[in-house]
């Protein structure tokens, strides 16, 4: 159960919503800020699955592991693209 007043961040955007009330079992309604250029900074009311909420710590924690998932893959695209140029000159190449 998802208590009313709770805070909570779309696992997608991590747009920040607070939750309303429960709904159905696995749903909730939300209020959360939307701004457009014509009116501003107004709320708008939705009603979300559950599971598509998460706090913001958990939130934070998944977007640092993607963080890191994505440097990791950076270093080992680096290793592969030196090792084609030490493959095609036969010694390494110094930039």
């Amino acid at each position: 159960m998802i208590a009313p007043g709770t805070i909570l961040c779309f696992k997608t955007t991590g747009e920040l919503a607070i939750v309303i009330k429960e709904k159905e079992e696995d749903m909730v309604a939300v209020r959360r800020p939307v701004m457009s250029p014509e009116d501003g900074i107004h709320h708008a009311i939705d009603v979300v699955f559950s599971f598509e909420l998460e706090t913001e710590e958990e939130h934070l924690r998944r977007d640092a592991r993607s963080m890191l998932l994505k440097i990791r893959i950076q270093d080992e695209m680096a290793e592969e693209m030196e090792g084609m140029k030490k493959d095609k000159t036969g010694k390494m190449s110094v930039n």
